[in-house]
């Protein structure tokens, strides 16, 4: 399983979200031709305005900040200092 990633942040309209995700990439030969293929995922997003910051899975349904943690350790740290401006 690959490791989970933070995108980049992305800032809109006094919000800024950033969403973790996993990739996965693979090739394998065939006699004389390459198969390749590649995969990447949503785990979590995170949204943060002037109420604060929240992090959701796929589904809609809220993670903590240890949850965010246990995905992509030190995503939550680095999001909250891009994020500190729109928290006045």
């Amino acid at each position: 399983m690959s490791p989970v990633v933070m995108e980049s942040p992305v800032e809109a309209q006094g919000r800024m979200v950033a969403a973790l995700s996993r990739s996965s990439v693979g090739v394998e030969g065939l006699k004389s031709r390459l198969l390749g293929w590649g995969r990447k995922e949503p785990v979590a997003l995170l949204l943060a305005d002037g109420a604060g910051i929240r992090a959701f899975d796929p589904g809609g349904g809220a993670l903590s900040e240890a949850e965010i943690e246990a995905l992509c350790p030190g995503a939550w740290a680095a999001f909250h200092a891009a994020s500190r401006h729109l928290r006045g």
